[in-house]
């Protein structure tokens, strides 16, 4: 619990109120995001904490059947699995970011330009055309 809650304080301490990243720019997500997940550390801290997460939801989903009184052992066949299936999508989904931004698959230029050849405005809230599709961030 504890460990939860200082993950999400450095969430947004790090992606809403951008006190950790000297570059983080209000309206930016997608930038702010490439930013903050291609630093090492940043990333790492992301691991970890989906890592603990995940296996608090784990414990969560598995004892909340407990909770409710059912606990017999068809239903106990069910919950080992449900709990892993529950934690393993919601771990994946979100380690898919910063591994997804060191492996250069995301960054701010690729979702730019992305938005811009829909035909759809800047994500970062201005107006793209394809002469300016690229915005550009420090690294």
């Amino acid at each position: 619990g504890p460990i939860i809650l200082l993950y999400v304080f450095f969430h947004l301490a790090d992606l809403t109120w951008g006190w950790i990243d000297s570059d983080w720019q209000r309206g930016n997500p997608y930038g702010n995001l490439s930013n903050s997940l291609s630093t090492w550390w940043i990333a790492a801290i992301y691991v970890v904490a989906n890592t603990a997460l995940a296996i608090h939801l784990y414990h969560g989903i598995w004892s909340m059947f407990q909770s409710l009184g059912i606990n017999n052992p068809r239903i106990n066949s069910v919950r080992r699995p449900l709990a892993m299936s529950v934690a393993g999508l919601v771990l994946v989904g979100n380690l898919s970011f910063p591994l997804m931004v060191n492996l250069g698959v995301l960054d701010s230029d690729n979702v730019v330009a992305e938005y811009s050849s829909l035909g759809v405005g800047d994500p970062t809230g201005g107006n793209v055309t394809s002469s300016d599709a690229v915005v550009e961030v420090s690294r």
